[in-house]
């Protein structure tokens, strides 16, 4: 199965060479992070059932922001919380960007203007 680890391990050092001097330490550390995610580099536990006796090893966690693995109960709790306030109808969100000239009277007259879509009717 392809994983964003195993592309990243794939490609880190052509990475590196094309883009190296132009990335912050911080960006090298969260690939590093995420490459070494759940990997002795962050120790481990030893794990046991009384009842079968069998063991195991887990690895612990690098908890980096920016990695898919410590981030995803995050991100799951986050998009459920999100799903909760949603209404119970179909509706869509229409986003447009003024120009520039627009900005300034926009600025002034800004309840006017953000309310002119409201009474657009959006064809089906």
């Amino acid at each position: 199965m392809v994983t964003l680890t195993s592309i990243i391990e794939r490609y880190r050092h052509k990475l590196h060479r094309q883009y190296g001097a132009r990335m912050t330490s911080q960006q090298i550390r969260a690939l590093d992070a995420v490459i070494d995610c759940r990997t002795a580099r962050y120790g481990s536990m030893a794990l046991g059932c009384d009842d079968c006796h069998q063991q195991s090893i887990q690895y612990h966690a690098c908890g980096n922001r920016a990695c898919h693995k410590c981030q995803h109960h995050d991100t799951r709790r986050w998009l459920d919380r999100q799903q909760c306030k949603l209404l119970p109808a179909n509706y869509l969100m229409v986003t447009f960007t003024l120009p520039a000239e627009l900005r300034a009277v926009t600025a002034r007259h800004q309840q006017a203007l953000y309310n002119l879509p409201m009474n657009l009717r959006i064809a089906r």
